[in-house]
């Protein structure tokens, strides 16, 4: 799809990708951006590379979700199925948070000041407050799903930039 093409491309070329640690992607549902092409790139380039696993909750009814690293390209592809239709790596290991440095964030809508709006699980609200505060959270959507204005919750964390097909974004 040529919009998910140019969210690639922007994203290639924008240098927020040029950073030491893993780079957190993910594999799109029906209706998110697919970012596989790039998150292979990353990868025959040497690059760390993880996808999210949702995991329910804890005792204290915490969304948990975790990153595994993905060894090689392959891995994009080598996957089971997991929470709520999610495709989550068949193999790899857990990533600490402290040695993320960037979070490719899927969302259901995005506000201009960097609000996300999720699937109501809050899985990726609970892992992105635990990261620590210099982890770069970039925003990755379809510009039909920019909205004027996103409700926010107290312990939301705002992504620092959005992508979409037509721009990418410094938010807040």
């Amino acid at each position: 799809m040529a919009a998910d093409d140019s969210i690639q491309r922007q994203l290639a070329e924008s240098g927020l990708l040029a950073v030491g640690g893993v780079i957190c992607g993910f594999l799109a549902l029906r209706d998110e951006p697919n970012l596989k092409g790039l998150l292979t790139d990353l990868l025959r380039e040497g690059r760390r590379v993880a996808l999210p696993e949702a995991m329910r909750q804890s005792a204290d009814g915490v969304p948990l979700m975790r990153m595994i690293e993905v060894e090689a390209p392959e891995g994009l592809s080598e996957t089971r199925r997991g929470l709520h239709g999610t495709s989550v790596p068949s193999a790899g290991s857990e990533v600490a948070p402290e040695a993320i440095s960037v979070v490719l964030t899927p969302g259901v809508a995005f506000d201009a000041a960097g609000t996300r709006l999720g699937r109501g699980g809050g899985f990726y609200d609970a892992f992105l407050a635990a990261l620590p505060p210099t982890t770069l959270l970039i925003g990755v959507a379809y510009e039909v799903q920019v909205v004027d204005r996103v409700p926010r919750a107290e312990h939301d964390r705002s992504v620092d930039w959005l992508c979409t097909e037509r721009r990418l974004l410094r938010t807040g």
